[in-house]
């Protein structure tokens, strides 16, 4: 029996599989040592990271109120055009002053001094001829835009009544139109009819 009990203390109880091996300050130091060269690199990554991020954040937001400008600057240019055209195509003999004034404060520069120049010579044909001219933007678009200028196509039809037609006649009008921005709102500056 005495050999038994030698036997049995020189084999130990052999250790539990579930249980945690046990650290060594030696062991923990190895692991902090590689987490600290670790976790330098791992931070500039993140940094990158967060800074690319913000740079590309920043960009799509300046492009994003660049269109937005954009597409307003444009949407405004093509209602003064509308408005500009669908005035110039509807006159009467009988509020020949007024739709005079109104056109003179749309228009600017040497399209402005034309009316001017020939209100006069206008006012007495539409007198004379008794017109009334009715007209309708039917499309329009910008052809271009640019700082502080925009060309815009119009599209019109005008019901136009004289003397000489009393019944009235079917015009079609298209138009290119040139515009300068004064301040916050868009002047008529040129326009010339296209084929």
């Amino acid at each position: 029996m005495a050999a038994t009990a030698t036997e049995m203390t020189a084999n130990p109880v052999p250790a539990s599989r579930n249980s945690e091996p046990t650290s060594s300050p030696a062991a923990l130091a190895g692991w902090r040592r590689i987490l600290r060269h670790r976790r330098r690199p791992l931070l500039r990554a993140l940094l990158l990271a967060l800074i690319v991020a913000i740079a590309i954040g920043v960009f799509q937001l300046k492009q994003h109120r660049d269109n937005s400008r954009d597409a307003a600057l444009s949407a405004s240019a093509v209602q003064v055009a509308t408005q500009v055209v669908t005035h110039l195509t509807s006159v009467t003999s009988k509020t020949m002053t007024a739709d005079m004034n109104r056109l003179l404060g749309e228009t600017t520069g040497a399209f402005q001094d034309q009316f001017t120049q020939q209100e006069k010579l206008y006012s007495k044909l539409l007198n004379d001829s008794q017109v009334s001219s009715t007209g309708t933007v039917v499309q329009a678009g910008v052809e271009g835009i640019q700082l502080g200028k925009a060309t815009v196509l119009v599209a019109a039809v005008a019901e136009v009544k004289n003397n000489a037609v009393p019944d009235g006649q079917h015009r079609v009008y298209r138009m290119r139109v040139s515009l300068k921005r004064d301040g916050d709102r868009w002047l008529v500056s040129n326009m010339e009819l296209v084929p």
